[in-house]
């Protein structure tokens, strides 16, 4: 679990800072922050948590959110390469 939270964080960070240099919009960015968030969220209800708190913080931080960043990488990625093949 925390290799996958390591990498979530390190690449929504990394894509909230550079969405912007490629010209993605703006709502692109804001989601990379936001999946940031609610990731530092699943991890503090982990560590923080009891019962049932904690084992939904550790499906939302293994599984769901890891998922959502991926799928928003994939979509900057699609965005990005039909821009760019329009210019």
């Amino acid at each position: 679990m925390e290799l996958i939270a390591t990498v979530t964080i390190w690449s929504m960070f990394a894509c909230f800072l550079v969405f912007p240099k490629f010209g993605l919009p703006p709502v692109l960015h804001q989601t990379a922050m936001t999946l940031l968030s609610a990731e530092l969220l699943a991890l503090a209800m982990v560590s923080y948590g009891s019962g049932a708190t904690a084992q939904v913080g550790r499906a939302a931080a293994t599984y769901d959110i890891p998922l959502l960043s991926l799928g928003l990488v994939v979509l900057a990625i699609i965005r990005a390469v039909r821009h760019g093949v329009r210019r």
